[in-house]
């Protein structure tokens, strides 16, 4: 219902990071009518996991604005650059989906970020290896790392500082946030 009442609005932009379970395509009304809708927005960046959409959707989506004149982009959130991992951590999420909806992405000028998620499941895979490296394998050049709050606190300690300097993920620089 709030969706629809946007519609009416200009705004100058919009970040969606999702419904309830944190995924925006989970929702098939803002998927499949609400964003082909979208007509008084200056820009608008959706965060998501890449698994519910395809490359068909994302032409679509992508022509469709395009067509308006409205800048879109989309923060892509992968949790591990290990297949296995990505998917122990993503119950039933599909890790070559996630990067190749990702790359597909990139190549239309439209991926912002990658939004990689510091999280006990992976903070292992983390701290064993370059991360900007493994990115760069996987095709990307650029991404975020978030931090989550618990993990500063309990057994497991990640020196924030230390993981800065150690894990710089691009040319252009990296956005590096902790979530505490």
């Amino acid at each position: 219902d709030i969706l629809k009442r946007m519609l009416d609005y200009d705004f100058n932009d919009i970040k969606i990071v999702g419904n309830d379970n944190g995924e925006p395509f989970s929702d098939n009304y803002f998927k499949n009518e609400w964003l082909f809708k979208v007509k008084n927005f200056k820009e608008v960046e959706i965060v998501s996991n890449m698994n519910m959409i395809d490359e068909d959707y994302i032409t679509r989506l992508h022509d469709n604005f395009i067509e308006k004149n409205i800048p879109i982009g989309f923060l892509s959130s992968i949790v591990s650059t290990n297949k296995s991992t990505y998917e122990k951590i993503m119950v039933g999420g599909n890790f070559n989906k996630a990067i190749e909806n990702s790359l597909y992405l990139d190549s239309l000028g439209i991926l912002k970020t990658i939004n990689y998620l510091i999280t006990k499941d992976n903070l292992d895979e983390f701290c064993s290896c370059d991360i900007k490296e493994e990115f760069k394998k996987l095709g990307f050049h650029n991404c975020r790392l978030y931090v989550m709050e618990d993990l500063t606190r309990k057994e497991k300690k990640l020196d924030i500082e230390k993981a800065y300097d150690a894990y710089i993920c691009n040319n252009k620089g990296v956005s590096f946030t902790s979530l505490s």
